[in-house]
């Protein structure tokens, strides 16, 4: 993949940010950063110098080509605010809820938390999933891409891998259910990394042409990130 992006919010480096130690948990999960992860990882942890405790950047979207490594650098991202964060409620998904439990699998196996249990806990129910960090009492849970399946009246943090599989419709429904949960937390994020889609993705197009313009504009509260031809 190209080094330089087609599009990137840049990084103010006034700004503390936590890109270093999302770097170190990537290694820890045996995935280094790549150059562009790391890129990515300092700018949307930087946190927001007129509202502390807040992420300078609510909505983030990545847009990168096939096998670049998007997952992985999710994976510790979601890693690390399960580890650093106290009592974070953590939720992921992808297009499918067969996708996200997979996905989901990939950090219990990463971290073999089951050989752990001193410092996790691991739930694989069908439908109940949960991966709980003991010291912090922080969890990692997939969900099915149905509003109806997201649970939690705060959530710090929710993931969505793979936007391209949805259209206007179920795009804007899944983002309607995920902002009334974050609303009144002030460290939440809405991370939504994907392939290029098609002319169907239609929610994923939407987000692109928004993320566009939103690296034009100083102050916009959407980080946005593209690799492409």
């Amino acid at each position: 993949m190209s080094a330089e992006p087609a599009y990137a919010t840049a990084r103010n480096s006034a700004n503390p940010s936590f890109g270093k130690r999302v770097a170190a948990v990537a290694a820890h999960l045996g995935t280094p950063l790549m150059p562009w992860q790391r890129t990515v990882a300092d700018v949307i942890t930087e946190l927001d110098p007129a509202n502390p405790g807040a992420w300078r950047f609510p909505l983030v979207v990545i847009s990168v080509p096939r096998q670049a490594g998007k997952t992985a650098l999710l994976r510790a991202l979601l890693v690390d605010r399960m580890m650093c964060y106290r009592k974070h409620e953590i939720l992921m998904t992808a297009q499918t809820g067969k996708d996200a439990r997979k996905r989901w699998k990939q950090i219990t196996t990463a971290l073999d938390s089951k050989k752990k249990k001193n410092y996790f806990r691991t739930y694989e129910s069908r439908g109940g999933e949960e991966l709980e960090y003991l010291p912090t009492g922080s969890f990692i849970a997939p969900f099915a891409p149905t509003p109806k399946s997201i649970h939690g009246d705060s959530l710090h943090c929710v993931a969505v891998d793979e936007a391209w599989a949805f259209d206007a419709d179920a795009g804007h429904d899944l983002e309607t259910a995920i902002m009334p949960t974050q609303l009144t937390v002030k460290d939440s994020q809405l991370i939504v990394v994907s392939t290029k889609g098609t002319t169907d993705s239609a929610y994923l197009n939407q987000l692109i042409g928004r993320g566009r313009q939103a690296v034009q504009d100083p102050a916009s509260q959407m980080a946005y990130f593209e690799w492409s031809a």
